[in-house]
């Protein structure tokens, strides 16, 4: 069926994860006590409340996705092969990225449970400890990757042009640093959304934008230095995150909110 049936199958694999996860929630006892299928009386402040917290987030992810837009249509001016270069190493920083989501997302969650237990003063400990072990799992998927990047991308790729990766070399070099600085950047920023500073966070993403896509054009634009050094406006972007959120965490203002 061609990419009509990777469609579809992909179509079909939502609905029965669905069917899967409902039949599940019916049927699991411990679930009946949080009764998810009971319609509680409107709460009109508990949703002011909500929505408070979760629009920030929202335009966060407007933002690194308006980023990332960009940062391509800047990166289409280097040329056709650093474009195709461009798409290959973003699908490798994908893929290599998805350990750190998961930490990330864990943090988030641990950091909100000690500030209920009373405990903020584990919060940046733990933030740090989750931080190097999402670093470690990472690198170890991703040194190898850098090292043999034609043994084990080449399955992915099947019989395309190989001279591509020769000569994305130079850019999944960058790419260390690049998720060096992700793994730990990302914990960090989750960490601080996890406080209930998610304002301040859309604050810290959109100076981090304007810096980062500034770098690139000045880059693109007004350099020679090439498709590597353009990628490495990533590895500044999580450096300028993680100084700010590094100091807001450290400055303990965010002791005093209330959510």
């Amino acid at each position: 069926m061609g990419i009509a049936g990777a469609g579809l199958a992909s179509t079909i694999a939502e609905i029965v994860a669905f069917v899967v996860f409902l039949v599940y929630i019916l049927f699991d006892r411990h679930a009946r006590e949080y009764r998810l299928f009971h319609l509680p009386n409107v709460d009109w402040a508990l949703i002011k409340q909500q929505y408070r917290l979760a629009l920030p987030i929202v335009a966060q992810s407007f933002v690194g996705l308006g980023s990332w837009f960009v940062f391509f249509g800047i990166v289409e001016n280097l040329g056709e092969r650093e474009l195709a270069i461009t798409n290959l190493v973003r699908m490798v920083y994908l893929i290599l990225s998805i350990p750190t989501w998961g930490f990330a997302s864990g943090v988030n969650t641990l950091v909100s449970n000690f500030i209920g237990q009373q405990k903020r003063q584990a919060v940046i400990p733990i933030i740090w400890k989750t931080a190097k072990i999402c670093w470690l799992v990472t690198m170890v998927l991703t040194l190898p990757v850098v090292l043999f990047p034609h043994e084990l991308l080449y399955p992915l790729l099947g019989g395309a042009d190989m001279s591509l990766i020769t000569d994305a070399q130079p850019v999944f070099y960058v790419l260390v640093g690049i998720l060096t600085c992700f793994s730990i950047g990302s914990v960090f920023f989750n960490g601080l959304a996890g406080t209930g500073a998610t304002f301040f966070g859309l604050v810290i993403q959109i100076v981090c934008a304007v810096v980062y896509l500034a770098y690139i054009y000045i880059v693109v634009n007004f350099t020679s230095l090439g498709l590597p050094w353009a990628w490495a406006s990533e590895i500044l972007y999580w450096i300028v995150m993680m100084s700010i959120v590094l100091w807001y965490m450290r400055s303990k203002r965010w002791h005093g909110l209330r959510v």
